[in-house]
């Protein structure tokens, strides 16, 4: 991930003369677990940003997280970059959808995000997965409350597309023709 974030650093770095007449009015930092193992970094780099770009006033800054992978190394990062907001990968608040997924924690990891960010004024966005096999109305109203319980200023639902010819899609067809009591639950 460093070097990724160093590679990252300099291509920015060649690129700022270009857009040197340009104001930036977001910033969205995605990239998966992998960002998490380079915080310091990260937060340097947003740092260091604003001095080779001109930013909007309120341009919002957005890093993607993972629940559970937020830590105190994140929020430096966050207010050494000025984070505005965080967009969390959370899926689903089901542990056995949030399993069929391919999630490596629970959705409970959130709890520990949540404990983490204190009472920091970060604003949170929730990315959530509808469409799972064998989601019900009550699963997906579960979701929804337990985002609006951690305090999601936005919800981003992402329909589920099942792509033909990958696992989970062998997956989901082969849980569908059995008997199983949780058809919905690839593993």
């Amino acid at each position: 991930a460093r070097e990724r974030l160093d590679a990252l650093r300099r291509e920015i770095e060649a690129a700022a003369p270009d857009y040197a007449d340009c104001e930036i009015q977001a910033v969205r930092v995605g990239g998966g677990i992998a960002g998490h193992a380079a915080d310091e970094r990260l937060g340097a780099l947003l740092r260091d940003m604003r001095s080779l770009f001109r930013f909007a006033d309120n341009a919002p800054v957005t890093l993607s997280v993972h629940p559970g992978m937020v830590s105190a190394d994140t929020l430096t990062a966050c207010h050494r970059g000025r984070v505005t907001a965080l967009s969390v990968d959370y899926c689903s608040a089901d542990l056995f959808e949030s399993e069929a997924m391919g999630r490596f924690l629970p959705p409970s990891a959130m709890d520990t995000t949540m404990l983490v960010l204190g009472r920091e004024n970060i604003s949170l966005s929730f990315h959530i997965i509808t469409g799972l096999p064998g989601q019900s109305e009550a699963l997906l109203s579960q979701t929804l409350r337990q985002v609006k319980l951690y305090g999601a200023k936005e919800i981003v639902p992402h329909p589920l597309e099942i792509v033909a010819g990958t696992p989970f899609a062998a997956q989901v067809t082969e849980l569908a023709a059995s008997s199983s009591p949780r058809k919905h639950l690839p593993n």
